[in-house]
């Protein structure tokens, strides 16, 4: 029960998020900035070479343990764009948020059948170093890594969900059904 309520406030922060957004130009049809990714709450993190941004939740402690979000952008999407979306840090003191950026386009999601695929982006193996960077930084609370994606970004986590599994409770998807491939594939 406690899963489906994470996946449906997930669900439904984006579904919010996304609809307020859609009503936020101005009348000269130019939208607002969105959040600088680097702010005194987020910073950009280097692994090789793929970023991602680290959000901190209000109140941050460091000797408290924390869950860890991963919130997926679309394709053709950011971390700050996602982050400036969803701003799931906010949400919840029990958070720490990873928003990582796609290495292509669009992420490796799972259908063999994409640019990101094509180019050999190995982004579950980037979702797994990210874990462990965060893991030597901060306390993650064991078993409490969760996901959330838009459009493209949830048919990753939708593809970190089969085959990850092992590190990840449980996923939540807006706007992305299954790929068949993907779906064949996950056992």
């Amino acid at each position: 029960m406690k899963l489906r309520s994470l996946g449906g406030l997930l669900a439904l922060t984006i579904t919010l998020s996304t609809l307020s957004a859609c009503s936020s130009s101005d009348k000269s049809g130019t939208s607002p900035s969105p959040v600088a990714p680097e702010s005194p709450d987020a910073q950009t993190i280097q692994l090789g070479d793929r970023t991602y941004l680290l959000a901190l939740p209000d109140n941050f402690s460091q000797g408290k343990a924390y869950k860890l979000l991963f919130a997926f952008h679309g394709s053709g999407g950011d971390s700050a764009g996602m982050r400036s979306l969803s701003r799931f840090e906010r949400h919840s003191s029990d958070y720490i948020v990873a928003y990582p950026k796609s290495k292509e386009v669009e992420w490796n999601e799972g259908c063999d059948c994409n640019i990101a695929h094509r180019k050999g982006a190995d982004d579950l193996g980037f979702i797994e170093q990210i874990i462990a960077d965060i893991g030597q930084r901060y306390t993650i609370q064991e078993g409490e890594v969760y996901a959330a994606g838009f459009s493209q970004g949830a048919l990753l986590a939708q593809n970190v969900a089969c085959n990850l599994g092992h590190k990840i409770k449980a996923v939540a998807g807006v706007a992305a059904p299954m790929s068949r491939q993907l779906a064949l594939s996950c056992a």
